[in-house]
């Protein structure tokens, strides 16, 4: 800190806490001793220093001139007197005013510089508050509310957030910009790894090379549903209501960070995704489908699929240690995934209701007990090759299937050899529930068994089997109001 006979230079702050700052301001231009009081605290006595607070440091709009207002105390012997003052960023003379003394010291004040990215707040004059930040390139954002407060909330979030490079000079940044910096930054926080990789390839191979150097601000209604049109004609309505969803929860994101004013999608349609038609096995063709897996290497996982519901990658992924046999109960703690670039994964469970426990039926465990002796037969065949990993369903040597492989070399065999209509795996999950509900099992029940995080979302699923259970019901209803 430099002191001369003409001039006064305020210290870099010393600390920052609650708004609350205290500058060190060297050279007392009376050249007498000053005593410092903060809070009604005496301080402690200090040759040529003068201690200035600033109660709550506040940037006004003064011309051209930004100044922080702030009270500080001067004086000499036991007393000092807190006054208001202002400290301007430009060299200025300063004027102290006390009781109704004024008292003009023409000596000059230098201010810290402040640092690009605190931000400023000031008033309009049309009494809007404006939070202003500087970014890294030199640009200026702002943002616009209607009381002081939130304007100054809103400096010190920007102020974070452009420490830490998340804000862009929004009127610049394109939408392929902001989708992978949202993506890579901001989304993948709360998205599974799989979910991760179906965003990216959304927003790789559809979304940027049509709309990415759209300007992020410019985007329209407009563009939005040309490139659905475009996209309608070249992928299924599904895969755009996925394109959709993703740009929604983007640009929703952008919306509550103020670079959007609105988001587009909101006016958009998405296309209509027709409703698949559900293939779930009847008891018939349930019963027939296992007595032709009889004896095939994968027995287990059929029966397993049709009596607990579970999906294919949670069925390929549980360990022999995640069954109790004793007490006929498997517990779910992983899934098996394949991802493009990585291979063979094990994730966790779709959602939180995916884990879960599940009883097993003496059918089951049954063929859980069958299944271990061939697997250790299988061992004992490998000898050295085999790879204990503890799989319940693995290859020759040990190690994880691959969802594609059963399909394409069990299951379609399988359905082939019993002669039932080509379904997907996951139809077995489908079959279960529908099932269970025909013998008027409680949805409730149906729900947690398959892990569904609500019940609407199994009642939605499921509404083709509700009709037969109403009607049922209410034959049920007539014949004990006519006993």
């Amino acid at each position: 800190m430099k002191r001369g006979a003409d001039q006064v230079e305020l210290a870099d702050p010393s600390s920052l806490h609650d708004m609350q700052a205290r500058y060190l301001v060297s050279a007392c231009p009376t050249g007498r001793k000053c005593v410092g009081q903060k809070h009604g605290q005496t301080g402690r006595e200090a040759t040529d220093m003068v201690y200035i607070h600033c109660a709550r440091p506040e940037t006004l709009v003064d011309g051209t001139q930004e100044r922080i207002t702030a009270t500080g105390w001067v004086g000499g012997g036991k007393y000092l007197l807190s006054v208001p003052f202002s400290l301007f960023t430009s060299h200025i003379t300063m004027s102290i005013v006390l009781k109704t003394i004024t008292i003009r010291k023409d000596e000059t004040i230098k201010m810290a510089k402040r640092a690009n990215g605190e931000g400023t707040v000031y008033k309009r004059k049309d009494g809007r508050w404006v939070a202003s930040v500087t970014l890294p390139d030199g640009k200026r954002k702002s943002f616009y509310f209607k009381t002081k407060a939130e304007a100054i909330a809103a400096k010190n979030q920007a102020a974070v957030a452009n420490a830490q490079g998340a804000l862009i000079a929004s009127p610049d940044q394109t939408l392929g910009d902001f989708l992978r910096d949202w993506l890579h930054h901001a989304a993948r926080q709360t998205l599974r790894e799989r979910s991760f990789d179906r965003y990216n390839d959304m927003i790789e191979l559809h979304i940027l090379p049509l709309l990415g150097k759209v300007k992020l601000q410019k985007l329209t209604p407009q563009h939005l549903q040309r490139f659905y049109s475009q996209k309608s004609e070249q992928l299924a309505p599904a895969t755009v209501r996925v394109i959709h969803a993703v740009l929604h929860r983007a640009l929703s994101d952008a919306l509550r960070w103020e670079l959007v004013s609105r988001n587009v999608c909101d006016v958009v349609k998405a296309p209509r995704v027709p409703k698949k038609e559900m293939h779930a096995l009847t008891f018939e063709q349930a019963r027939h489908l296992l007595k032709t897996a009889q004896g095939d290497p994968l027995e287990a996982l059929y029966v397993l699929a049709l009596t607990t519901g579970m999906r294919q990658g949670e069925l390929l992924g549980l360990k022999w240690e995640d069954v109790d046999m004793q007490h006929g109960k498997v517990t779910i703690k992983r899934a098996l995934s394949r991802f493009r670039h990585q291979g063979l994964k094990v994730t966790e469970p779709k959602t939180e209701k995916s884990r879960r426990t599940i009883p097993l039926i003496p059918l089951a465990l049954e063929a859980l007990r069958q299944h271990r002796v061939r697997q250790q037969e299988r061992r004992r065949a490998a000898g050295p090759r085999w790879k204990d990993q503890g799989w319940i369903f693995c290859n020759t040597q040990g190690g994880p299937l691959y969802a594609d492989h059963v399909v394409e070399h069990s299951f379609r065999p399988l359905l082939e050899r019993a002669g039932l209509p080509r379904i997907r795996f996951h139809d077995l999950r489908h079959s279960t529930a529908s099932l269970l509900l025909a013998l008027d099992v409680h949805p409730k029940f149906v729900q947690e068994l398959l892990g569904h995080s609500t019940i609407s979302m199994t009642l939605d699923t499921y509404s083709h089997v509700l009709p037969s259970m109403l009607e049922d019901a209410l034959a049920g209803l007539n014949t004990m109001l006519q006993a």
